[in-house]
């Protein structure tokens, strides 16, 4: 392999004047490997690398569909809560209708065929 140096007029270098082809070629062989083990060790590197990117991407996108699934969870369980609560306020009107003695007085008149007394005795204690 003959080396030019390039100035204004293109000449061999003196390397290459007085080394042997064997030499050239030896030399030649060492700095492939050479270049061959830089080169692994930039692409391991540069693997890891991706790697390293693909596993945080794949992270971060988990994470954001577990906190979207929490949200959707969240907004759900308050819907539920406001219609129990709904529920309740009107459970608690019902109650306070079959409590209310009108009521009572007219199913007790009308449907088990109770009287109201002419007069009403209370009993006193102290007496």
């Amino acid at each position: 392999m003959v080396k030019y140096t390039y100035g204004n007029l293109a000449e061999k270098s003196s390397e290459a004047k007085h080394s042997s082809p064997t030499d050239s070629a030896f030399h030649s062989r060492r700095r492939k490997k050479e270049k061959i083990q830089l080169n692994t060790k930039w692409r391991a590197r540069c693997l890891f690398l991706v790697i390293l990117i693909s596993a945080m991407g794949m992270f971060i996108t988990f994470r954001n569909g577990l906190a979207a699934r929490q949200g959707y969870d969240l907004v759900k369980a308050k819907q539920s809560v406001a219609t129990l609560e709904k529920e309740n306020a009107r459970l608690h009107l019902d109650i306070a209708s079959l409590k209310s003695p009108e009521r009572i007085r007219s199913i007790a008149v009308g449907k088990l065929g109770m009287i109201l007394p002419p007069q009403v005795y209370f009993a006193d204690k102290k007496r």
